[in-house]
Order: C-alpha cells, then sequence, then structure tokens
C-alpha cells in the first residue's frame, strides 16, 4: 500500500468514529441513516445552513474521492451518496466529503 491509500484509509477510519460519535451525540435511533455527497465549498454551506448534523472533512479530489469509495465499501451504515457531482467544476481544487441525515433538517 503507497503512503497515498494509508492516508485515505486513516481518514476514513477518521470520519466513520467522527459519525459514530455525532450519531449518539444526537440521539440518532438504529434506523436512522447518513448521506454521503462530495461537494464544493459553496454547497457545503447550504447543507450546513439546513441540516444538523453535518460532518465534512477537505481535501484534493482525487483523495476525497478515494475516502468516498472506502467508506461505501466498508460500511453498512449509510444510505446511498448523494450524486451531486455534477455541480463540481474543475476549477474545485479542494472538495469535501459531507455526512447529513436528510430527516434531520434545521429548525
Amino acid at each position: 500500500m503507497i503512503a497515498g491509500e494509508q492516508n485515505d484509509q486513516y481518514e476514513a477510519l477518521l470520519f466513520e468514529y467522527d459519525l459514530a460519535n455525532l450519531a449518539k451525540e444526537f440521539w440518532f435511533r438504529p434506523d436512522e441513516r447518513w448521506e454521503l455527497s462530495i461537494v464544493n465549498a459553496k454547497q457545503l454551506t447550504v447543507l450546513s445552513k439546513d441540516y444538523q448534523p453535518v460532518l465534512s472533512i477537505s481535501g484534493a479530489p482525487k483523495s476525497i474521492h478515494a475516502i468516498r469509495d472506502i467508506m461505501d465499501e466498508k460500511m453498512q451504515l449509510y444510505k446511498n451518496r448523494s450524486e451531486s457531482d455534477s455541480v463540481i467544476s474543475e476549477k474545485d481544487t479542494t472538495l469535501f466529503l459531507v455526512a447529513f441525515n436528510p430527516e434531520r433538517l434545521r429548525k
């Protein structure tokens, strides 16, 4: 395994740990699930205003896609990821992997 892949594995592990902690902190029921999405900074702001809790990590596009793929393979907890990749342009050098529960809107 090369260094980049190890780093992506480690980041995915930390993201998974943080998701579990947030689920406990916000009293998620067993049937509640996270939705994973790759977004740019503008979309992250919108999601953060609309949903609670929201967990995100930033990184280079290649790394964020790799972490999302690891999370998809590894975890059975999460719903299918939402596909917002079509809004992301090649100008976006930093992307965010965001986890949110679409049923938990901010009041």
